[in-house]
C-alpha cells in the first residue's frame, strides 16, 4: 500500500514509497536537507489501537525502522521537521504533538521536550527562532526552547490551527476556524 510519493528530480518523475507494507496513515514527512536518502515519516497505524509512530529510512525509502517515542502514551504527531540552522552536520530533528514539541539530536533514537503543553503547530524560522501555536496564542522562543513568551493572543472564539512565516516581510499568517490572521512580528519586538 503506497504511503506517499516522492520526486528526486523536481517533479519530473515520482516514486511511491511504502513503509514495510503496513497500513499507515501518513501525516508528515521530513527529508534531511543534507542527505536525501534519510527520510522521516509520522503517522498512525490503521489497526484497532491507532498506534502512533515515526519511521526512519536511511536508504531513500527502501527500508524503514520504527522509532520509539513514548511507550504507552498516545501521541498524535502533527509535524516533523529539521532545524533550518544546522551547525556542521548536526541532526536536529523535531516533532510537534498535542503534548508539546520534542527534539532529537541523534537521528530520532531519543527525544527531549522542548515545549510542554498544548501545541496545534510548530515551526522554526531560518534565523532559528521557534514558534508554537497554542489554541488561540502564538508563542516564541529565541533560545532553543529554554524559555517562551506569548507574542500574540486572539479572541476567545478563535482557535489557531496552522501558520506560515514569510521571512522577507517578517509576517506570520495564521489560519483558524474563523479565518486568516496576519501578525507583523516587527511590531511585536521589544
Amino acid at each position: 500500500m503506497p504511503v506517499f510519493t516522492i520526486s528526486y528530480d523536481k517533479g519530473e518523475n515520482w516514486k511511491s514509497i511504502t513503509i514495510d507494507d503496513q497500513k499507515v496513515q501518513t501525516l508528515s514527512v521530513a527529508i534531511d536537507p543534507l542527505n536525501n536518502d534519510c527520510i522521516y515519516a509520522s503517522g498512525f497505524g490503521l489497526s484497532d489501537d491507532l498506534e502512533n509512530m515515526i519511521y526512519r529510512s536511511t536508504d531513500g525509502g527502501k527500508t524503514w525502522i520504527k522509532l520509539i517515542i513514548h511507550k504507552g502514551v498516545l501521541i498524535f504527531i502533527e509535524k516533523i521537521l529539521f532545524h533550518p540552522v544546522r551547525r556542521s552536520r548536526e541532526k536536529r530533528l523535531f516533532f510537534s504533538s498535542q503534548h508539546g514539541v520534542y527534539e532529537s539530536g541523534d537521528y530520532g533514537d531519543s527525544w527531549e521536550v522542548v515545549y510542554s503543553g498544548s501545541c496545534n503547530s510548530f515551526l522554526i524560522s531560518d534565523s532559528g527562532t521557534y514558534f508554537v501555536l497554542k489554541n488561540r496564542s502564538l508563542l516564541r522562543s529565541e533560545n532553543d526552547g529554554r524559555s517562551w513568551q506569548t507574542v500574540f493572543e486572539t479572541e476567545k472564539n478563535q482557535s489557531f490551527q496552522h501558520f506560515h512565516l514569510d521571512e522577507k516581510s517578517n509576517r506570520m499568517f495564521i489560519s483558524g476556524y474563523i479565518g486568516l490572521i496576519t501578525v507583523d512580528l516587527n511590531l511585536l519586538r521589544k
